[in-house]
């Protein structure tokens, strides 16, 4: 089975793609899963994300998985288009790479709302970033009224929402 996962992953964590490091808060619990993934029978597992030291397409292997990072641009821009660009140049991807199960992570970047506009059948999303809800419900500002239609969008479009990734080893 193979299986396409979008996710903010640290990419410059994993051997060979330490060029790629980002300074910042990056999702640390991200980082144990691809070596953790690593032998898993009868699932060949794609992880993609975006990163902005990426100038050009990467495509890399390590823990017996292939990790694809796709070069990005301004997040600001990427918002304010409800990240129409990122989305089709996954999705590029994706229906290149044709997996079979679909697993975005995240709510607050292109990852939730690549997946919901793919087209592909079977998708599982995890609902991370409810830090704006927070923000809407203690009276936050532009981020949480800008990001409410894409997170009703993301929750309409998928059959199978996970409050953790750690499920996802038993679901496959």
């Amino acid at each position: 089975m193979r299986v396409a996962i979008l996710a903010n992953v640290p990419a410059w964590t994993i051997p060979g793609l330490e060029h790629l490091h980002e300074p910042g808060h990056y999702a640390t619990w991200l980082e144990p899963l691809i070596p953790a993934f690593q032998g898993i029978e009868g699932i060949e597992i794609h992880w993609i994300t975006m990163s902005k030291k990426a100038s050009k397409p990467v495509t890399h292997t390590a823990h017996g998985q292939t990790i694809h990072i796709l070069p990005r641009g301004r997040m600001s821009i990427s918002m304010a288009t409800a990240y129409l660009d990122e989305s089709r140049r996954i999705n590029r991807l994706l229906k290149n790479l044709e997996p079979e199960v679909l697993h975005a992570w995240g709510s607050e970047d292109v990852y939730g709302i690549a997946a919901a506009r793919s087209g592909i059948a079977r998708r599982i999303f995890t609902l991370q970033g409810s830090l704006t809800e927070y923000l809407r419900l203690s009276g936050g500002g532009y981020s949480s009224e800008f990001r409410r239609p894409m997170k009703k969008l993301l929750c309409a479009n998928f059959d199978m929402r996970l409050p953790k990734l750690r499920r996802l080893v038993s679901y496959y």
